[in-house]
């Protein structure tokens, strides 16, 4: 969406493990360096841990690729519950075919078989499992009898453990002494530091624009990369969940520089995992009831007269005859404090217009009422036959509320001209919302 704009040819932030993207910290060099010494020179079992997003399983691949044709890898990455099912993902990756009524013993026997042919023709084999933490502990002491089977002196697979850090606590104990003794090598990832994430972003954005120009590339303020290091405390994955929504809000603002406000704006309304999270929305699509601790939103007060007396005048009944009593007087004669002001006129008042919603009636789930509207002063109303992309230019100009509105109903279904208004009328609408919410926790 935004490559063309940012002269990009790839999503420099895209989470999936693209070894052309991979980031060597100083911290993740070292660790693959080692990796890929103890796994050739056998010295025994890798342990790597860190946590939920560090890069974990990114540099298990990068084992893999480093590695190359001179072994086999087997890679196991969904945490097996028994000990016959990890030695069946093994047969897997062997390429060993088995019955499926094999008990364990001889599924064990197949692979113990199938290492040993690999080792005949120098073949290293390579077994990464990732998850170690939710392994039972039958299939932990699996692990530890597969790391016993050798022959002619050396190890038949050689064993990397990838796991979040509670693994580590957990081998403490005392009856997983003997497979803790097995473990040469144990790195532990940590979080980029600031520097790191500065580098981490040109990095990929580098890789993402092919080594071309510098010009026309998104460049990320000194400010905004504080900002992202201090929201993701320096794990890769936010980075690039943080970073891919700020070049798509930037680019929705026709802005090349990602600037602090734009981190700002991303993390108050499109993130999840902010350090400071929002309150929860339902989704746009759920029919539930209230939003806010299941009571019913309240509808919105009416604008009362301050030239009026506090005092609540009593309702006239059909059979009641107007007397001299009901006749106006100069006190209730209009005046200028009576007049509707811009806060009363419906659509200008975001608190208003955000009230008068039922909870599963969101105005961004919705097309803009029928009817004419009132574009603002000075504001030059596209026309009914402006092209798609007259009606595109003219909302990246100056976008208002009237303006979205007016090309949400007159651009073409599914165009990006109508989308943008969408996204304008829903970035309003949140706004609303929360400025609504703080004067309430304020109050």
């Amino acid at each position: 969406m935004y490559l063309e704009f940012f002269k990009l040819k790839e999503f420099p932030f895209s989470i999936a493990c693209d070894e052309k993207y991979f980031y060597e910290s100083e911290i993740h060099a070292e660790a693959l360096g080692n990796m890929v010494y103890a796994v050739t020179q056998r010295k025994g079992m890798v342990l790597i841990s860190g946590q939920v997003g560090a890069g974990k399983t990114f540099l298990g691949g990068m084992l893999a690729s480093r590695l190359g044709l001179s072994a086999v890898v087997v890679a196991i990455k969904h945490p097996a519950s028994s000990a016959r099912q990890l030695l069946r993902a093994m047969a897997a990756g062997l390429g060993v075919k088995l019955p499926r009524e094999a008990d364990i013993m001889a599924v064990a026997e197949e692979v113990q078989q199938a290492l040993e042919r690999c080792h005949r023709r120098s073949r290293l084999v390579a077994l990464l499992i990732d998850e170690v933490q939710d392994l039972p502990d039958e299939v932990l002491e699996e692990v530890r009898l597969i790391w016993n089977w050798e022959l002619d002196g050396q190890r038949l697979a050689q064993i990397i453990l990838i796991g979040q850090p509670e693994i580590r606590q957990r081998l403490l104990k005392s009856r997983w002494e003997s497979l803790r003794q097995r473990i040469v090598l144990s790195y532990h990832l940590g979080c980029l530091s600031a520097g790191e994430t500065a580098d981490y972003i040109r990095h990929r954005i580098g890789v993402a624009a092919g080594g071309g120009s510098e010009d026309g590339l998104p460049r990320f303020s000194l400010e905004a990369i504080e900002a992202i290091h201090k929201a993701t405390k320096g794990t890769p994955r936010l980075i690039n969940s943080l970073c891919d929504n700020a070049l798509l809000t930037a680019y929705a603002r026709s802005q090349r520089e990602i600037t602090a406000g734009t981190i700002d704006s991303v993390l108050s309304g499109m993130t999840f995992w902010a350090s400071e999270p929002q309150p929860a929305q339902p989704p746009a699509d759920q029919k539930s009831a209230p939003r806010q601790q299941d009571q019913p939103a309240e509808p919105a007060p009416q604008p009362q007269p301050p030239a009026r007396p506090p005092t609540a005048a009593k309702e006239p009944h059909p059979t009641d005859e107007p007397g001299p009593a009901d006749e106006p007087g100069p006190a209730d004669e209009p005046g200028p404090a009576d007049e509707p002001g811009p806060a009363d006129v419906a659509g200008s008042n975001p608190d208003r217009a955000t009230a008068d919603c039922p909870a599963d009636d969101h105005p961004a789930d919705r097309p803009p009422a029928a009817g004419p509207v009132q574009d603002a002063p000075g504001e030059d109303p596209p026309d009914i036959d402006d092209p798609p992309e007259l009606l595109h230019a003219a909302l990246l100009g100056e976008p208002s509320r009237q303006m979205a509105r007016r090309v949400y109903r007159m651009a073409p279904a599914g165009s990006e001209a109508q989308h943008l208004a969408l996204r304008i009328l829903a970035q309003d609408v949140l706004e609303a919302v929360r400025e609504r919410r703080q004067t309430t926790s304020a109050k």
